[in-house]
């Protein structure tokens, strides 16, 4: 190799060493850890090897390494703890600084591994229903409500209704039907001069639905 060839003479661009003779002329370091270093920049202050190389889009620092372009922190972190990274890692930093490269920084984090949710169980009812005779039971009994419902493993409101007869049919809860208006009860509430709330609670509807009613915008049918 010529003179003309190489970068024989000069010196390097960190350490200011000479290079030798058989330095290609694209080369201006004497070894690649001049070569990483080159491209740092280091803050006194907070002690981040800022990195001057190259940065893609993304923040992802790169250092080119025998020709092949490799991540800069993970070249820091092995070359100068001598220990592997491993291939499906990640390297962190303790800083929060996403240029710094400086291995005292640096750790190694193992990606979390996300286990496929279990499918939810079919909920049981753990209570059965109770039989007509319990319901008879209760209603007959004279104990108070909190030890009858402790006894049947029920709550107290659930005790009071049974005892009032409230929506209790065999044991199991029913609820409660509104009984829908109809023709006859229309003409009914149109001829009735009581207050509209007091008329709403005897048939058990809105109040909005008897204002309707009286001002003929539904049934318009009655005489």
């Amino acid at each position: 190799m010529t003179a003309r060839q190489s970068n024989y003479g000069m010196k390097c661009k960190y350490c200011y060493r000479v290079l030798e003779l058989d330095t290609p002329a694209k080369q201006y370091y004497c070894s690649l850890e001049c070569s990483f270093m080159g491209r740092v920049s280091i803050d006194i202050s907070s002690g981040c090897w800022n990195w001057r190389g190259k940065i893609d889009q993304n923040n992802s620092l790169y250092f080119v390494k025998d020709g092949k372009a490799c991540s800069a922190p993970r070249y820091a972190y092995e070359f100068y703890k001598k220990i592997s990274a491993g291939e499906k890692t990640h390297i962190k930093r303790n800083c929060k600084n996403v240029y710094c490269v400086n291995p005292e920084h640096l750790y190694v984090a193992v990606p979390r591994v996300y286990q496929p949710r279990k499918p939810a169980k079919p909920r049981v009812s753990q209570k059965p229903l109770l039989t007509p005779q319990q319901v008879s039971a209760i209603r007959l009994d004279t104990r108070t409500i909190e030890e009858i419902a402790k006894e049947y493993n029920r709550l107290p409101v659930t005790i009071r209704r049974i005892k009032r007869g409230v929506n209790f049919n065999d044991g199991q809860y029913v609820p409660k039907q509104k009984p829908k208006m109809n023709l006859e009860l229309a003409k009914k509430v149109r001829l009735d001069n009581r207050k509209t709330k007091i008329i709403a609670e005897e048939y058990k509807v809105s109040t909005a639905l008897i204002n309707m009613i009286k001002r003929n915008a539904v049934w318009k049918e009655i005489d």
